[in-house]
């Protein structure tokens, strides 16, 4: 049963027929993230071997849909096709991933899967006892994502998804913080990325900018709501052994900073404006209860340089860099560190890239801040004047290459969110051709590497130009539902 999984690479891939016969038929297949453009990958051309996969069936936010004990039903799947027997798809969405745990993907016919995206806005009379339809609803937003990201489904669904998770109450509790919402807040803000590379469609690249604004305004406000109204708690022992909520207020309090940041950089300003007080008043002696995770977003919206934060970027990048130093409590300290690595500036970016190659004393005080998580927050820094956070990171990774460090560097590479650009696929292949053969496995994995860039190059390409699916939905959904929020 394990051999299948410990001896190949990627995940199950399971599919459900188009049909509406009775039963269906599950089919298996091979998934990888970067999609299936590797040529010489001999599990896809030669290796006829499945996986043993526990499926377990149900329905999404409603009732069983398969005759068995208990909410969800399990069958065994361990050949390539196989019928599914013994269930009735009428009855609300049937969900192949039930368990919200299963280590496999799901792809769903088109219309099955926007049934299921509708009722990704379920749960909005779900009690305490939700947390098994939230691992559910988790598991189908992580597999639209990756699935529109490989270009197995079209990538519109991740707006659709958005959406309605946007429009679900519970999304806006702690754990729909954490299991909804972040993971589609990501998958945004990466849409949002590639859209800034010179091969998007400008038309484009305007509409879908905005309507991912719109969407994490609407993830942001509810949170703005909730601080305004509720009387600050103290945050001053958050990570301390006397330090007690339930487990649902404390993923709501470490989850909203994420959103919040995530809105106040697409432009949404009231999130803006909040975290720039919060950051403003910071400086100024502020009451010690401020949640230290809302305010670690505070410092990397005032580094970023964004509206009313600060006027001085040098002065704010040289306060963070005098707390990361000084400040007694670590985990401020890397708070302030990954605030560094926002700066619109170059110099400096570089500069806080450099501490990740000091030595180990210096790093001890950010016991998380290893070079892989440095350089994927470099990356996802939009930068200024044409050049990216992860344009300065990749010249940088190259510098220290050439100077000597390429074991640090080399094995922290596929951390870096390359922009997918062609040049940059032709510079990383250019690269690793430099390489020595006995650094590669610091690498992992020279073809992944390229096969990841190659197939993202790939996708802008052929999403992000126009009349594609994704900007088409785009501009449907701005001219449909902004201007009834402006008005």
């Amino acid at each position: 049963m394990l051999h299948a999984w410990i001896t190949q690479p990627g995940l199950p891939l399971l599919q459900l027929s188009a049909n509406d016969s009775m039963p269906p038929v599950l089919t298996q297949s091979r998934f990888y993230d970067w999609g299936q453009n590797t040529a010489d990958d001999p599990f896809l051309n030669e290796d006829p071997s499945a996986w043993y996969v526990p499926v377990a069936v149900g329905g999404l936010g409603s009732p069983a849909v398969v005759a068995g004990d208990g909410e969800d039903s399990w069958f065994e799947f361990s050949n390539r096709s196989q019928v599914v027997d013994g269930f009735d798809s009428s009855a609300g969405g049937l969900n192949l991933n039930a368990g919200g745990s299963g280590y496999y993907r799901v792809q769903y016919p088109p219309p099955h899967q926007q049934q299921l995206i509708a009722l990704s806005n379920i749960t909005s009379s779900i009690d305490g006892d939700s947390l098994p339809v939230l691992l559910q609803a988790n598991a189908f937003i992580s597999d639209i994502l990756h699935l529109s990201f490989s270009d197995n489904i079209k990538p519109s669904a991740i707006l659709d998804l958005a959406a309605a998770v946007a429009a679900a109450p519970v999304s806006h509790t702690g754990f729909g913080l954490h299991l909804m919402m972040a993971p589609v807040v990501e998958g945004l803000q990466q849409l949002t990325r590639f859209s800034t590379v010179l091969d998007a469609s400008e038309e484009c690249r305007s509409e879908l900018q905005a309507y991912a604004q719109h969407l994490l305004g609407l993830f942001a406000q509810p949170i703005l709501d909730r601080i305004a109204q509720e009387p600050v708690p103290d945050f001053r022992n958050k990570y301390g052994s006397n330090y007690s909520v339930t487990q649902d207020t404390f993923l709501y309090d470490h989850v909203k900073g994420r959103v919040l940041l995530a809105a106040a950089l697409s432009g949404h300003q009231p999130a803006r404006a909040l975290l720039c007080r919060l950051y403003n008043d910071s400086r100024q002696g502020a009451p010690p209860g401020v949640d230290p995770d809302l305010l670690g977003a505070a410092y990397q919206a005032a580094v970023a340089q964004l509206e009313s934060c600060s006027t001085d970027a040098r002065l704010v990048w040289n306060d963070m860099l005098t707390t990361w130093q000084t400040h007694p409590d670590i985990q401020e300290a890397e708070r302030a560190l990954y605030a560094m690595l926002r700066t619109p500036d170059a110099d400096l970016l570089r500069q806080a890239l450099d501490f990740s190659l000091m030595n180990n004393a210096v790093l001890s005080r950010s016991p998380g801040a290893r070079l892989g998580a440095v350089l994927r927050g470099a990356g996802g820094n939009p930068g200024s004047g044409g050049a990216t956070g992860s344009d300065v990171a990749w010249q940088w990774v190259q510098d220290n290459f050439a100077a000597g460090n390429a074991t640090k560097v080399l094995g922290a590479l596929e951390s870096l969110p390359f922009l997918p650009t062609q040049a940059n696929l032709d510079r990383l292949g250019h690269f690793l051709e430099l390489v020595p053969a006995e650094s590669l496995p610091a690498i992992a994995s020279k073809a992944r590497l390229l096969a990841r860039l190659h197939h993202q190059v790939t996708w802008v390409q052929q999403h992000l130009k126009h009349e594609s699916d994704l900007c088409l939905r785009a501009s449907e959904l701005v001219s449909t539902e902004l201007p009834a929020t402006a008005g």
